[in-house]
């Protein structure tokens, strides 16, 4: 059994090149260097923060803890994620998530494998991009 107290758990800044805006994320458990095993983070956004477009190659599920966030997948429109909801990308699936431009969100990420099964495509969802996607999903669900 393995215990990982909050108290060692160091927060760090999420880079950029990879996130717009304030994120911060806690490593919680990383399988090593063994392609095995799971890499469960917390992650937290400002209002606006996301992710650029990434992939990863055995998948990824996101579980919202608290705010309101922002996911899309490519070819589909964004969606909004309350807390509660479960997110589960399909492995090689590309996509981005994050905050609401009025919310923080913290939610916690298990990817499958260790660090390097991310793919990080280089690309910046853009403020444009990223307004049009929260238009879109809040459009959808005020249609219902």
């Amino acid at each position: 059994m393995k215990v990982v107290h909050a108290r060692d758990v160091v927060s760090q800044r999420r880079a950029s090149g990879q996130f717009t805006g304030d994120a911060w994320g806690d490593v919680l458990h990383e399988p090593g260097d063994s392609a095995a095993g799971s890499r469960v983070n917390l992650v937290l956004f400002a209002p606006g923060g996301r992710t650029w477009w990434h992939r990863h190659d055995r998948g990824q599920s996101i579980y919202v803890v608290s705010g309101a966030g922002i996911v899309k997948t490519e070819g589909q429109p964004g969606t909004e994620i309350a807390p509660g909801d479960l997110v589960v990308v399909a492995p090689s699936e590309w996509h981005w998530h994050g905050a609401a431009p009025d919310h923080f969100v913290l939610h916690l990420t298990v990817n499958e494998g260790n660090e390097g099964s991310t793919e990080w495509r280089g690309i910046e969802v853009l403020d444009e991009e990223y307004e049009a996607e929260v238009r879109a999903a809040r459009g959808s669900r005020e249609a219902r």
